[in-house]
């Protein structure tokens, strides 16, 4: 073997050795509608979720994880879907308080979320906590970023579904009660 080969060889072999005493990040597994196993932090789950459909991930965190980051694609890609998140706070009481936020960003820090929330976990609480975060996004795509205090190794769950966009008012209806008092009135004075 030449002397450039056994150097390649080496240099390869002190990086693989290097990466693998690197802390593992944490893990994100998909079960709903579609499962999908070992996404790395910071990946995108490949199923397009629809409104109303559930998808309930897993997350392990070694000693020294802060955060996990998951995109999801939803449909329809409209503007203010409403995001609905749940977690168990018996599984996170040894988390302290965890942020959660909604952005287009999977890099996206508290003044730049498009929505977010903080759950203050309490210890020895078997309560299911839901946090519904609405987000103006239209892209077809959202990451739900979660920041925690306590850099413990443990691990937890949430579901993330996307809800209806909530549909306003149209001009139309206060026109219609416009004109259904104007009518009102008219048979009072006729009456009268």
């Amino acid at each position: 073997m030449t002397f450039p080969t056994r150097l390649a060889l080496a240099v390869a072999l002190a990086g693989a050795a290097a990466s693998g005493t690197a802390s593992a990040a944490t893990v994100l597994d998909v079960q709903s509608p579609v499962t999908e196993l070992g996404i790395a932090d910071g990946g995108t789950y490949g199923t397009v979720l629809n409104v109303g459909q559930v998808a309930s991930v897993d997350v392990s965190t070694d000693a020294g994880d802060t955060d996990a980051v998951l995109g999801f694609y939803y449909s329809p890609a409209t503007a203010s879907q409403r995001v609905d998140l749940s977690l168990n706070f018996a599984e996170t009481e040894l988390y302290g308080a965890i942020t959660a936020y909604i952005s287009a960003d999977p890099f996206v820090d508290a003044a730049d979320a498009s929505a977010s929330g903080t759950y203050f976990t309490v210890a020895g609480s078997g309560d299911l906590q839901y946090l519904d975060l609405s987000a103006d996004l239209d892209t077809g795509l959202f990451y739900v970023i979660l920041e925690w205090e306590n850099a413990v190794q443990n691990s937890f769950s949430y579901d993330v579904s996307i809800q209806p966009a909530a549909v306003p008012l149209p001009g139309a209806a206060l026109l219609l009660g416009g004109g259904l008092a104007g009518l009102g009135a008219v048979a009072r004075r006729r009456r009268g």
